[in-house]
């Protein structure tokens, strides 16, 4: 004979129970689960459960992660919890985590494999996303504080406020008047700040993958595409990127939109100095990407803004805070790309500064930049090539006097460029024209002439700050008394003042710039 209950769970009757929720099977279900657990597994769970239990988190494994205080431990505790296995018979993976809380499963991967960096911001974030109760996490929320009570758990304010008093009885089984109406008080108190702490709308995760998109596009074009063009849209990106900051969104999308504002501030800030010249509008932009970065709390991203921020100010003529920003940035960059633009810009101000001994220090530690790490949001302008950077320290090296050096690097760096990113034609152009101040510092016009003769032929929209600003250099110095005699001299500086009246870079109206 079978065990007591067999035959009645195989017809669908019986003592049968759900293994999600434990409540009794309906006699005419003859499924392994509920009615409602089914529900919820055919829906795929399309927003995290609200109704857990305290109890859902009283298992060692959350134990273990709240006081680890590593929030990528709790996802994982969460995901692999014994409720999903029950009802799904698999943990909860890794991309549904990620659709619930707005980012990507890669995402999710990097916090539960990586290490304990969110600011609080984020964490409060993802909390109240998975509804886990305040009084177990590590951190405060808005309005609330934490201290360890006498067994190792957090207390909330409210939970405070009880220890101390506030729920005291006159009599055994009645709260004071006065009491009571102190709680009721702070009751109504803690609903109107929870509800203005939570005043937020989520945007849909489409909307956040269409920005994502937008951001890494305008980065590749602003290589190659058209200038004005990839400055009117990075424009336009900024301000839709602002006004959802405006509406207040979710903790966690609020830090993406951070990271994206500071892209195409970045962005603007380099089409307005490297294309337009205009340095202090470049600038502006500069100090509110790095700002933006500071909230989204991503180094690398700070590195980027840095080192963004010291090219202006280079260009600006203050060199020595450019040494000093570019610093700074190595200092806080992770990857290969982040750590190899931070030295290139070190070198050009110390060249200018005539460091040159501090400038060979820089050149020598870049070359020992063994790291391959890398981001994913490193691509177009944002990717800072070994190539790329070999062209600075080229430029550096010409600027500090050591023209056969530079000559050398600048012409392996042109080479490179033509077979393998032939459409970045500003860098390109800058190339050129550098060669030829390094020819002319060696008396030899026609190597020059050679070297630049491709650049009086750009197209007017090609035609950007950067490559202007070393036409005129080379035109003064041509016309100096170093080339008085030099007929050779004297017809290149005619070609290149031809090229500089003949068409100017786009200009901006202040009203644009703003």
């Amino acid at each position: 004979m079978g065990a007591p209950g067999r035959r009645g769970d195989q017809l669908g009757g019986g003592d049968r129970r759900c293994p999600g929720c434990g409540t009794l099977i309906a006699a005419d279900n003859t499924a392994r689960l509920c009615s409602r657990c089914h529900r919820d597994q055919s829906d795929q769970l399309s927003t995290p459960p609200s109704d857990l239990k305290n109890e859902f988190f009283d298992t060692e494994e959350f134990q273990a992660a709240f006081e680890s205080q590593h929030m990528g431990r709790v996802f994982r505790a969460y995901r692999n919890h014994p409720r999903h296995l029950q009802i799904y018979g698999k943990p909860l993976s890794q991309e549904l985590l990620g659709r619930w809380l707005g980012i990507k499963q890669g995402y999710v991967s990097k916090l539960e494999n990586g290490s304990a960096d969110l600011n609080t911001k984020a964490l409060q974030g993802y909390s109240d996303a998975l509804h886990i109760p305040h009084q177990l996490l590590w951190f405060a929320f808005p309005g609330e504080s934490r201290r360890f009570n006498g067994n190792g758990s957090h207390e909330s304010d409210v939970e405070q406020s009880t220890n101390l008093g506030w729920w005291r009885k006159d009599e055994p089984g009645q709260l004071s008047r006065r009491s009571t109406s102190e709680l009721i008080a702070l009751a109504a108190s803690e609903s109107a700040q929870f509800g203005l702490r939570h005043e937020v709308s989520e945007i849909h995760a489409s909307s956040m993958e269409q920005i994502d998109e937008e951001v890494r596009r305008l980065s590749i074009d602003f290589v190659a595409g058209d200038p004005f063009d990839t400055f009117l849209r990075s424009r336009q990106l900024r301000d839709d990127i602002f006004a959802l900051l405006d509406k207040r969104v979710f903790p966690h999308q609020e830090r993406m939109l951070y990271a994206f504002a500071a892209r195409t501030c970045g962005y603007l800030a380099a089409a307005s100095s490297d294309f337009y010249g205009q340095y202090d509008a470049g600038a502006d932009h500069c100090r509110v990407a790095r700002r933006f970065s500071d909230i989204a709390d991503s180094p690398e991203l700070r590195a980027w803004a840095l080192s963004l921020h010291s090219g202006v100010s280079f260009w600006q003529g203050n060199w020595t805070q450019a040494a000093t920003l570019a610093e700074r940035a190595g200092e806080l960059a992770i990857t290969r790309s982040g750590a190899l633009r931070a030295a290139s810009m070190q070198a050009r101000a110390l060249a200018r500064l005539g460091d040159v001994e501090h400038l060979q220090a820089i050149v020598d530690s870049s070359q020992e930049v063994h790291s391959d790490a890398h981001s994913e949001d490193e691509n177009g302008m944002i990717l800072f090539s070994d190539i790329n950077h070999l062209r600075c320290i080229g430029t550096a090296n010409l600027w500090a006097g050591r023209s056969v050096e530079a000559q050398e690097q600048l012409t392996r760096a042109l080479r490179s460029y033509l077979s393998d990113a032939p459409e970045d034609f500003a860098v390109i152009a800058t190339i050129r024209a550098d060669l030829a101040l390094s020819f002319l510092n060696g008396r030899d016009v026609d190597g020059a002439a050679e070297s630049i003769s491709p650049l009086l032929d750009m197209e007017s929209g090609q035609r950007l700050e950067g490559v202007y600003r070393r036409m005129r250099n080379l035109c003064s110095l041509l016309q100096s008394d170093e080339y008085a005699n030099s007929a050779a001299a004297s017809d290149l500086s005619t070609c290149i003042e031809e090229f500089l009246t003949s068409s100017r870079p786009v200009t901006i109206d202040a009203d644009e710039e703003q």
